[in-house]
């Protein structure tokens, strides 16, 4: 069986300003959030993009990955209104 890593920090906490959580503090929370959007929002290019970057990160565990993958969750968040 192959070594994950969603149980690391992502490269900063990033706060929200809308959905269940105040807050994502490891890949495993970004990728939940990402997860239990609706369908429709899950299909636009700046969250299909933070997702392959986070399944990335979660399967290398690497520093430059997690990096990636923060920041465009960080992109996706802000076109979506949701960063304070």
């Amino acid at each position: 069986m192959q070594q994950t890593f969603w149980h690391k920090f992502l490269a900063v906490p990033i706060s929200l300003t809308a959905g269940s959580r105040d807050e994502l503090v490891t890949l495993r929370d970004a990728a939940e959030f990402l997860t239990s959007l609706e369908t429709w929002r899950q299909r636009r290019p700046h969250w299909v993009h933070a997702g392959e970057l986070l399944l990335k990160a979660g399967t290398s565990g690497k520093a430059k990955d997690i990096d990636e993958a923060t920041m465009q969750m960080r992109r996706a968040l802000r076109a979506e209104g949701w960063l304070p």
